[in-house]
């Protein structure tokens, strides 16, 4: 159950990748035509609405990311709001 949680999460961030790439792709053409340049190179790839191979995510927290490290390892991180309570912001000191 847990799995396929965190693949369909997987699936709707790389669907969410994907359109905006598609919006941003769009944008830059429709202003290429109105300034009436023609593109450089290639037609791009199409745009690719499935996740990476490689894509990760964590099963307990589903907010943390997975980043990589300068030492070719990985660190789970999080915004760090989570020790931010109620206790902490009455002992937090004032100005």
């Amino acid at each position: 159950m847990k799995i396929r949680e965190a693949k369909n999460r997987l699936e709707a961030e790389a669907h969410e990748r994907a359109a905006e790439e598609q919006r941003q792709r769009d944008a830059a053409e429709t202003e290429r035509q109105a300034a009436g340049k023609k593109r450089c190179g290639n037609e791009p790839a199409p745009v690719d609405p499935t996740p990476a191979d490689k894509s990760q995510t964590n099963f307990t927290d589903p907010e943390a990311k997975i980043m990589k490290r300068s030492n070719k390892g990985s660190i789970t991180a999080t915004t760090g709001r989570s020790w931010w309570t109620a206790s902490t912001k009455s002992s937090w000191p004032r100005k």
